[in-house]
């Protein structure tokens, strides 16, 4: 069984590689690479991931917004939907989230390009925050608390 962030990651290369038309058609081809998905899985991945229809030869295709804006507004609202604590040690912070979400709130702290993040793993439930000397947990926290 795929995880959300396996399929949607798979969403994602197929709106990169090919036009894909309609939600029908993703479903189609991700049945084809064996994940297993309906239309209501998609349409809610879809929004989850700020897919926007675009013009591609001559026709409509869904593909990545172009707006940085859209984009990070996406990355904040996973943080905001997907953290449920965070807690740390000096300049380690460990955020929790529940099952099967610590990828997508690693990718989304890495694509927001904070700057006092050094980096980020995430594993199922758990991910570390790396943080830069200058900034321990409790900032990063407050950091994020204020938006989110």
């Amino acid at each position: 069984m795929v995880t959300k962030y396996g399929r949607q990651q798979a969403i994602l290369r197929l709106v990169r590689n090919r036009d894909v038309a309609t939600q029908t058609d993703l479903v189609h081809e991700l049945q084809e690479q064996g994940i297993e998905v309906n239309q209501s899985t998609v349409s809610r991945d879809i929004k989850d991931l700020g897919l926007v229809k675009a013009p591609s030869n001559g026709s409509y295709a869904y593909a990545l917004p172009d707006n940085h804006a859209q984009l990070a507004q996406r990355n904040w609202r996973i943080l905001r939907e997907f953290i449920t604590s965070i807690d740390g040690s000096g300049h380690l912070a460990v955020v929790h989230t529940d099952s099967g979400n610590a990828h997508p709130v690693a990718e989304a702290v890495d694509r927001l390009e904070l700057a006092d993040v050094v980096g980020t793993i995430a594993g199922d439930n758990t991910l570390l925050v790396i943080l830069s000397e200058a900034t321990t947990w409790r900032q990063f926290r407050d950091t994020l608390e204020s938006k989110l």
